[in-house]
């Protein structure tokens, strides 16, 4: 097997890989605020479980750790939305990339 001692490479090429490296990077940072996202949506639906509500007379402490929750719990489900927004996107460009390549 012969070694590569060279790569025939143009700069129409290395901006393409740039490019996708970019679009990676960018695709790594939106999975990962999703996986936040996703977590902080498990921590506020167990903090809502968990809390014990007397349904005739809730006390104000508890009614207020649920309101805290479900805010806490439609904030992480819109940052998740958004995430997924930046992953579907960085994914789109990469496919964008290998298509003009092509």
């Amino acid at each position: 097997m012969t070694p590569v001692t060279s790569v025939n490479c143009d700069l129409s090429d290395i901006a393409i890989i740039e490019q996708v490296i970019i679009m990676d990077t960018t695709f790594t940072t939106g999975l990962n605020g999703f996986q936040q996202a996703r977590s902080r949506m498990q921590t506020a639906a167990r903090e809502i479980a968990d809390e014990s509500v007397d349904t005739d007379t809730p006390s104000t402490g508890s009614v207020n750790n649920i309101t805290e929750s479900l805010v806490e719990l439609k904030a992480a489900g819109n940052d998740a939305k958004a995430n997924l927004k930046v992953i579907e996107t960085a994914a789109d460009m990469i496919g964008t990339l290998l298509d003009v390549k092509t």
